[in-house]
């Protein structure tokens, strides 16, 4: 029995020229809409996919696709793939909220697995190491591939903590994010030993679009540090992994965040700090 493997991103209009976006959790996207239409996943509010207004192909599609965004467990990948694979998500797209049926095979709106749009659709994707297998729980998203129906295909994704942007005209059945053990955001690592834990306060602040943020380890522990918005929202994991003792310094890029107030909150052993920044755009 064929079973099809469907996926949805998350896409973020940049232009200062259109409407407010309009956000779903799974909804339909008209052919004919005036302003961006947001699809969020059901399971994970970071992870959206974003339509812009004359992206789909008035002659090759219809009016109207329902989409829907599934977080899917590593286990449930059952396409080819190596051991860099770390979790994937799902897009579905259909004629209606039944029948998902325009990525299975060869038509007119796409063809195994893979849909064709008018314009680039900015994907964003959030990777949780709850997605994963226990082999691979202590991993970090190095980067993204898409499955077209016969292959994996390199996204060229930004990787900013565990959240991965992915801007293409090109939408795939399967999103996958790939990783490594020893990967680390943009950290460097001093040879002294400090002596005790310390969270200092991020620099530059205010900040656009990116800042460093340093911490102290005087022994090696396992350590998470955290972007959240005003509302306590996660944004971003910035770091999620063993750590040996030493002086980090991690930078976080908020290109993809609106200007306001934020706080980052470090977890190591026993200890837990959260402190404030703020991006200005």
């Amino acid at each position: 029995m064929k079973k099809s493997i469907s996926f949805v991103c998350a896409f973020v209009l940049l232009s200062a020229t259109s409407a407010p976006a309009q956000h779903h959790m799974s909804n339909w996207v008209h052919r004919t809409a005036t302003d961006t239409t947001i699809v969020q996943c059901r399971t994970d509010s970071l992870t959206r996919a974003a339509f812009p207004p004359n992206s789909m192909n008035m002659m090759m599609m219809p009016d109207s696709i329902y989409c829907r965004i599934n977080r899917m467990d590593m286990d449930s990948l059952h396409l080819p793939h190596d051991s860099t694979f770390i979790g994937w998500y799902g897009v579905q797209a259909g004629s209606d909220s039944m029948h998902f049926n325009m990525m299975n095979s060869d038509s007119m709106y796409g063809s195994h697995n893979m849909m064709q749009f008018m314009k680039n659709l900015s994907c964003q994707f959030h990777w949780d190491s709850l997605m994963t297998d226990s082999t691979h729980r202590h991993w970090h998203p190095t980067g993204m591939k898409g499955w077209n129906g016969s292959g994996w295909v390199s996204l060229g994704a930004t990787m900013t903590g565990n959240t991965g942007f992915v801007a293409s005209s090109q939408l795939y059945s399967a999103f996958a994010f790939i990783g490594s053990l020893s990967s680390v955001v943009l950290v460097t690592e001093g040879k002294v030993i400090p002596g005790g834990y310390q969270l200092e306060q991020n620099f530059p602040n205010p900040f656009n679009p990116s800042t460093k943020i340093e911490f102290n380890l005087p022994q090696a522990e396992f350590v998470v540090l955290k972007v959240f918005n005003s509302l306590g929202q996660e944004i971003a994991t910035i770091v999620n992994g063993l750590r040996q003792a030493g002086n980090y310094t991690v930078t976080w890029n908020a290109g993809f965040a609106p200007s306001g107030v934020y706080f980052y909150r470090l977890s190591a052993g026993n200890f837990l700090e959260t402190k404030k920044l703020l991006l200005l755009r």
